[in-house]
């Protein structure tokens, strides 16, 4: 059956069109399917015209910045910039503290304002939106911690409670945020939220292992209690903490690509979360393993041997390989290259540092194989799945197109 263009009803430009005409979709996604649906099923990653690809990565974060949007946003930074710095000269007030967590709490329902106001228009609106909603829940986070040092609070609130308090309250406002506008902002919100509270809690259960309180005059008393040799069980406890919360992230993850049948766009979300659910594994690792202090005895140091911090990085960073073969996504695969990076260059400075030019030439031989590795990986990927050759998300097909929410 044809159109009266002569075009075939299974043709994919037939449903283009269709959905361009009737403005579900907009000219440049409508020219990458276009591009996408020109290329015959099986063609190898290296074959795939430029556009195709470049035109993939740019959709990730939805419809391509006009010059119009771009100044916006610098104009929105220098406003928000401006206005932040206007009241911090504000607040040598007689109670600067009282008159700070107000003005960034009224700054946030600004925001919160704008956003909703943004959420109900176009794609590019709508991203607009979600950027808004990520300014608000860093703005109340601010607020919370004006609020936190309140005289009524100051002395109720101890140790790491304040600390706790403020990422809750950035949680609280991320998830309500995401819920009102599922979006990549959104989603980076939330998930940098719930990382912040992981630290906070962590910081929290530490001060019951290991305290830092060894004398009430610290370092100038004349009789300093000798510190203690920091127990190895703590850093590792911290190090699997952090494995614990990218773990929760990356079941988030998964929520969100369960949501992919009716939301299409949750393929982007859960790409984002995946991403930063792996590089929060690596950098929460790296620090706790790599971590120094007290051997005890007034000596100070590594707690674990630079080589088995480094052997459980790259193990980590192999499992984020694993992966990112067996989710059919590249999200991974940026985290683990990065875990890679930061255990040659610490077993570098720790072992090759008196021949610095040996070490240069070993980790640079290493990085020209991880990157030669890295490209088998996606040609792989390109080759099961073309879309997901630049992390994850995918082009939608014709049935979805017609379902697809904005960034």
């Amino acid at each position: 059956m044809n159109d009266a263009e002569g075009h075939s009803m299974d043709d994919p430009e037939v449903h283009i069109a269709a959905l361009e005409a009737a403005g579900l979709i907009d000219a440049p996604l409508a020219a990458r399917l276009r591009t996408q649906a020109a290329v015959p099923a099986g063609t190898p990653a290296n074959q795939v015209p430029t556009s195709t690809i470049a035109g993939a990565a740019t959709s990730f974060f939805g419809p391509s910045i006009t010059v119009v949007e771009l100044f916006a946003y610098l104009g929105a930074a220098f406003v928000l910039g401006g206005w932040t710095a206007f009241i911090g000269t504000l607040s040598t007030t007689s109670h600067p503290t009282d008159f700070m967590t107000g003005a960034l709490a009224l700054s946030a329902l600004i925001m919160f304002g704008l956003g909703l106001f943004l959420a109900r228009g176009d794609r590019r609106r709508r991203r607009g939106a979600g950027v808004a909603f990520l300014v608000t829940t860093i703005l109340a986070a601010g607020s919370a911690a004006y609020f936190v040092q309140l005289d009524f609070l100051r002395n109720t609130l101890q140790d790491q409670a304040p600390g706790i308090l403020i990422a809750a309250v950035a949680v609280l406002v991320a998830a309500g945020l995401r819920r009102a506008l599922p979006a990549v902002a959104t989603q980076v919100g939330l998930v940098l939220s719930i990382a912040a509270l992981g630290g906070a809690v962590l910081a929290w259960a530490s001060e019951f292992v290991y305290s830092t309180d060894f004398g009430s005059g610290g370092g100038y008393t004349t009789n300093p209690v000798p510190q203690p040799a920091e127990p190895i069980g703590l850093i590792v406890a911290s190090a699997a903490w952090w494995l614990l919360v990218a773990f929760g992230l990356g079941l988030l993850g998964l929520l969100e690509e369960h949501h992919q049948p009716t939301d299409p766009s949750a393929a982007h979300r859960a790409a984002i979360t995946r991403f930063l659910a792996g590089t929060i594994a690596i950098i929460g690792a790296s620090i706790e393993l790599t971590a120094s202090g007290s051997l005890g005895e007034d000596s100070y140091g590594r707690l674990i041997d630079p080589w088995v911090a480094d052997v459980a990085i790259v193990v980590l960073a192999a499992i984020l390989l694993e992966r990112a073969f067996r989710r059919d996504s590249t999200a991974f695969v940026l985290p683990a290259a990065l875990g890679l990076i930061l255990a040659m260059t610490d077993f570098n400075f720790s072992y090759l540092a008196q021949s610095t030019y040996v070490g240069l030439l070993i980790e640079g031989a290493i990085l020209l194989a991880v990157g030669f590795v890295g490209d088998r990986v996606r040609r792989r990927m390109s080759r099961s799945h073309p879309g997901s050759a630049i992390g994850g998300p995918r082009l939608p097909a014709d049935n979805e197109a017609a379902t697809i929410q904005d960034q």
